[in-house]
């Protein structure tokens, strides 16, 4: 099964995208890492998912 990474905000993680996360439960394994957490503890995290969504504001962000 495919691994996906989300890197999103609390707000739109609680209001905005959930059935997009229901959806996509259902097709991959899916690891979800809010801003908040993420930009405290970014040294102590290592990622192997195959790919990843980020919010972002007006902009398209490749990585």
């Amino acid at each position: 099964m495919k691994k996906i990474g989300i890197i999103i905000d609390k707000y739109h993680l609680t209001y905005k995208v959930s059935e997009f996360l229901k959806y996509l439960n259902s097709k991959a394994d899916v690891k979800i890492y809010t801003e908040e957490t993420f930009l405290l503890d970014s040294s102590k995290i290592e990622f192997d998912e195959n790919l990843f969504f980020v919010k972002a504001k007006g902009e398209l962000i490749l990585a």
